[in-house]
């Protein structure tokens, strides 16, 4: 959810300064690498097969 909220702050048209902006969306990439990481992780672990 977090995510989706910095990706809407960083496309408001001047609400935040360009290098906010450039922050968020980095934090953003971020927690879709962690997510996807800890997605494959979980689906490939032997307990995470049901």
């Amino acid at each position: 959810m977090l995510l989706v909220v910095n990706l809407v702050e960083a496309v408001l048209p001047g609400a935040f300064p360009a290098w906010m902006r450039v922050e968020m969306l980095f934090i953003a990439a971020m927690m879709a690498a962690l997510a996807a990481t800890s997605f494959r992780a979980h689906r490939n672990s032997p307990g995470g097969r049901r």
